[in-house]
């Protein structure tokens, strides 16, 4: 409810209850006229005051103080759902923490190290078990800034060590929509050049075990991963940044 309806929701219980006040009084003695009406009044007023307050709280529901549209939420697991009522219809919004992610990239080498994991959301008959070759990315579900979390999520699906001071943002650093249509996710886009030293040594299955992550770390040269048919949106805007990046070094 915004101010103007309830400000005029509330004069008219007001008005309301002097009408019933008036209405009602019984033909007393004079002397106890006055007495009778201000008791009346006064029951009146806390009767359609509570009516009113029973009223208010039905109305109100979840609201987006920012555009002041009708939510509900309808699904509140890891990732939560809305039904949002807007002025062009009913619209079904996935709410996400946002996340950063970031393109690892052993200069030296010549070489970008990605990953390789399973996700049920891209599990159908041409790929059965979701996998998918994609940057480093983590989630703002722990209370840490972008370079933090992107710090913890190289060692965590990657073992790479990271320094902050060697991470850079796209975009001048502002995180860009996932998926406009369907969630507010908004995702920031790192780069950080590696060396072997900053690397695990040898092979294992990445990621967190309490979280069910299975990673698998995959290296390509820097030619294979510009010519790479990418499957993730993330993955193609550092493709096409670093092809941008690299033609300007004149390294390609």
């Amino acid at each position: 409810m915004n101010k103007k309806w309830k400000f005029i929701s509330a004069i008219s219980f007001i008005l309301i209850a002097f009408i019933v006040t008036l209405a009602t009084v019984d033909d007393v003695s004079h002397d106890f006229y006055y007495i009778g009406l201000m008791i009346r009044s006064m029951t009146t007023i806390v009767v359609c005051s509570l009516l009113y307050l029973i009223f208010v709280i039905w109305k109100m529901k979840p609201t987006n103080t920012a555009t002041n549209k009708r939510i509900q939420r309808v699904y509140n697991g890891f990732f939560k759902i809305d039904r949002v009522e807007t002025e062009q219809g009913v619209r079904e919004v996935v709410r996400a923490t946002n996340s950063a992610s970031v393109l690892l990239h052993d200069r030296a080498r010549r070489k970008i190290l990605l990953i390789r994991q399973p996700h049920a959301s891209l599990e159908c008959d041409e790929n059965p078990h979701g996998l998918i070759i994609e940057s480093v990315a983590g989630r703002f579900d722990c209370n840490l800034k972008a370079r933090e979390l992107i710090v913890k999520e190289a060692l965590e699906e990657a073992g790479v060590t990271l320094e902050e001071d060697k991470i850079i943002f796209l975009n001048n650093g502002k995180p860009m929509a996932v998926s406009a249509g369907m969630t507010g996710e908004l995702s920031y886009l790192g780069y950080a050049e590696i060396t072997p030293d900053m690397v695990e040594k040898g092979n294992r299955i990445f990621g967190c075990p309490e979280e069910g992550e299975q990673i698998e770390r995959v290296w390509m040269n820097v030619e294979d991963f510009l010519a790479y048919p990418c499957g993730c949106t993330r993955l193609f805007a550092y493709q096409q940044w670093l092809k941008n990046k690299l033609q300007k070094e004149k390294e390609i």
